[in-house]
């Protein structure tokens, strides 16, 4: 699954692409389309599997996103998770 984010800038923003009932995630990415800066890039510090649940070993069903814009815009952003059956 595919979803575009907005990022402010600067800033930072943790969010996370969840996957439908009954799924778990395997694996994620993500990218930024915009104009690249070398001397300040965007960055996504983290891109790792998750849970929406707290609950102690619930199935992650999630992939999980930090993403740092450093410019002065606002910046979209697509995170990806993939997903698989979780039995």
């Amino acid at each position: 699954m595919k979803q575009t984010r907005s990022v402010e800038g600067p800033g930072l923003l943790s969010t996370n692409v969840v996957c439908e009932k009954g799924r778990r995630a395997i694996g994620g990415g993500h990218a930024f389309r915009g104009a690249h800066d070398p001397r300040s890039p965007v960055a996504f510090p983290v891109s790792a599997p998750g849970s929406a649940s707290d609950a102690p070993g619930a199935v992650q069903d999630a992939w999980d996103f930090v993403v740092v814009n450093p410019t002065r815009q606002k910046i979209d952003v697509e995170v990806y998770a993939i997903c698989a059956p979780a039995d």
